[in-house]
């Protein structure tokens, strides 16, 4: 789960989903902006999770094509689904933030 490190208050999962780099995630209890501390993490996941989900997605589609048969159409569904749903998890476990200092 993510927290405030100021306040220690729980962040919103929908505030963790909409969070990139370049804005930060405003704490509803202490109002202090937070920053991601590990930015690299977000450069790793995002083609990990595209290219995982491509090269299966695209096989799954082949078959598809392949034989007519429309399970692999859902199957193509529920992959997709399971793997933004890994990078969510993987996204509050591993996400840290710290309190964005303002500048002179």
């Amino acid at each position: 789960m993510v927290v405030c490190t100021k306040c220690g208050s729980k962040i919103e999962v929908r505030k963790v989903l909409l969070f990139n780099n370049l804005n930060p995630i405003t704490c509803s209890v202490c109002s202090s902006k937070l920053r991601a501390k590990n930015k690299r993490f977000f450069y790793a996941i995002g083609p990990v999770g595209a290219g995982v989900e491509g090269v299966f997605g695209v096989f799954l589609l082949g078959l598809f094509f392949r034989t007519g048969n429309v399970v692999y159409l859902g199957l193509v569904g529920v992959w997709f689904a399971a793997v933004l749903l890994g990078i969510l998890l993987l996204l509050l476990k591993f996400l840290k933030l710290k309190v964005e200092t303002e500048g002179p």
